[in-house]
């Protein structure tokens, strides 16, 4: 039997139309004894559809190995987005915590455990929410709260949440549901920041109330200098113009007016001047001993010079209130700032007691103090306007037409102060008024509010 050879190859023949076709050629080559090639016999096949497909499928690879790459980078760049965004999270000065629908915590930072008194997210992983806040927060947040969060999907606003040691602040809080994550949860302790909002918008309040009060002032102040300065005017306008049929009398009393009514005005910018230099500081303080016995019993001689509808009566009493006068009661203080305490408790008084009314002053020492009390039977203090009494420029609202500047108390404070002492006040409407001034008999001697309170209701 003569050798045979199968041959396997392709190549390209030209067509008839130009172009070349590729071709898989399969032959049978026989050879003779000597080796010689005889014959050759096979078969050619078209391998365009194919090549076709090989290239379609090398394309196929291709674009696969190339989506492949890409995803494999779009991986890569998403898992580092979400490391930083993790690290973001994690260095975050807001406390970020997510809850599943369990209401349990799932993922919690650093500063929501910090924020909460804990160290490490496996004390608070599993346990739910409620943990942060008492039964009563905790049934708000359920009822009004987790309804709106049904309703839009987020809510902000604030809680009084609770660390782990039991103390609370004021939480502000931004919950975000989101689909197959969970309930969002970004919190920040701003309770420093809720207490700076209310000083500011007390600030505000008491400029706000300070300003009308200069406003008022300024509306009282024009009204007390225009009554002395009409006065003035028409006295020296008759003064000066009738003098020579005026008899000596008449002279005088215009004269008295004149007088009074410059030192009316004088008086007026002298409390005026005297709140400006206390509110800076600058109010002189100059103790010495006096007697407060002969000293109380001296100004009250001179008020009551200054009216007849009113009487004053001055009562000097010791410690165990027997039958005994006080007869002397040294102490260390102030001379001048000791009359305005004294003098403007007693104007006031007068002023706001109706004609033939008692005015009383009290004098008694106890224990280390000097106590004062000056009780009339006027209109009263409304309480409303009881704990504003002291300020500069404030007047109750029951004065009426009653003239004021509503600095005599604010002065009073101001000189009591200095004295290391404390002043109350009890009064009721149409039934008068009381005035107590607890005075150390050496300004250095401090007394617990304890004892203050104590001598003030007694």
């Amino acid at each position: 039997m003569l050798p045979q050879h199968l041959l396997e190859f392709e190549y390209r023949l030209l067509h008839k139309q130009g172009h070349y076709v590729p071709i898989y050629a399969r032959a049978l080559l026989q050879r003779d004894a000597t080796g010689q090639a005889i014959r050759i016999s096979g078969t050619n096949t078209d391998l365009t559809a194919w090549k076709q497909k090989e290239s379609e499928l090398q394309q196929a690879l291709t674009t696969v190995h190339e989506l492949n790459h890409k995803l494999e980078n779009r991986v890569a760049e998403r898992t580092q987005t979400l490391q930083r965004l993790m690290a973001a999270i994690e260095a975050s000065i807001d406390g970020i915590a997510v809850v599943n629908e369990d209401g349990k915590y799932i993922y919690i930072n650093a500063a929501h455990l910090e924020l909460f008194g804990y160290k490490h997210p496996s004390e608070l992983i599993g346990e739910t929410w409620r943990v942060f806040y008492y039964p009563d927060e905790v049934q708000r947040i359920e009822q009004e709260i987790f309804p709106i969060i049904g309703e839009t999907q987020k809510w902000r606003g604030e809680a009084i949440a609770k660390r782990r040691d039991g103390s609370t602040f004021v939480e502000e809080l931004s919950l975000t549901m989101v689909q197959d994550v969970g309930l969002i949860c970004v919190c920040r302790d701003v309770t420093d920041r809720k207490e700076m909002e209310n000083g500011i918008r007390q600030s505000l309040a008491k400029e706000k109330e300070l300003s009308q009060l200069r406003s008022n002032f300024i509306s009282t102040a024009s009204h007390e200098f225009r009554t002395p300065l009409t006065i003035i005017s028409s006295s020296s306008s008759i003064l000066e113009n009738y003098s020579d049929r005026l008899t000596e009398d008449k002279k005088n009393n215009h004269l008295q007016r004149i007088q009074s009514s410059v030192n009316h005005m004088v008086n007026l910018l002298d409390d005026v001047l005297t709140v400006n230099r206390a509110e800076v500081n600058k109010l002189d303080f100059n103790p010495e001993i006096v007697d407060l016995v002969s000293f109380c019993q001296n100004i009250v001689e001179e008020i009551q010079l200054s009216t007849t509808e009113h009487s004053i009566s001055f009562f000097a009493v010791p410690n165990n209130f027997d039958e005994t006068d006080l007869k002397a009661l040294n102490i260390r203080c102030d001379v001048k700032l000791m009359r305005q305490i004294i003098t403007n408790l007693l104007s006031n008084a007068i002023k706001y007691t109706p004609d033939g009314g008692m005015i009383y002053l009290w004098l008694m020492q106890q224990d280390n103090n000097a106590v004062l009390k000056v009780q009339d039977h006027g209109i009263g203090i409304p309480i409303d306007d009881q704990t504003k009494l002291f300020d500069s420029f404030y007047r109750a609202g029951n004065v009426g037409n009653i003239s004021g500047t509503g600095l005599g108390l604010a002065i009073v404070k101001k000189c009591v102060d200095l004295h290391n002492g404390v002043i109350g006040v009890e009064s009721k409407l149409n039934d008068g008024t009381t005035f107590t001034v607890i005075i150390p008999k050496s300004p250095n001697i401090s007394n617990t509010p304890k004892l203050v309170h104590q001598m003030l209701i007694n």
